[in-house]
């Protein structure tokens, strides 16, 4: 099994706390690829779910509140420009945009920022 730990930030104006997050991601060899979040925050919440490969050049991560193909799952955050799980195996740090889905502003989508490798980049 793969595990991976990324960091993701929001950039949305305000006083998120804490503005940065750590999204735990599990890939198993059988079953489903799964995702968490542990940190009490107050910009995309705590939760958990599965992730799978989206985008038109397979370029993006989708992460969903429960089950894919549950039909009370929704999106809850996506990566872009990310090629999975190459970026998350290189050694070097790679960044990129996204979306979430804020628990507390129910329907709206905000910016966020990603980073791989767990580290939080320095022009953060």
């Amino acid at each position: 099994m793969a595990t991976y730990l990324m960091t993701i930030k929001s950039l949305e104006t305000g006083t998120w706390k804490p503005p940065i997050i750590f999204v735990g991601m599990k890939s198993p060899w059988i079953g489903a690829d799964t995702w968490d979040i542990n940190t009490t925050n107050n910009w995309i919440g705590k939760g958990k779910g599965e992730y799978k490969v989206t985008g038109f050049n397979y370029d993006s991560l989708t992460f969903y509140s429960g089950e894919i193909g549950d039909r009370n799952s929704f999106v809850w955050f996506e990566f872009y420009g990310i090629k999975y799980p190459e970026d998350l195996k290189n050694n070097q740090i790679k960044t990129g945009k996204g979306k979430y889905n804020s628990p507390f502003a129910k329907g709206s989508w905000f910016d966020l920022e990603w980073s791989t490798r767990n580290i939080i980049p320095d022009e953060w």
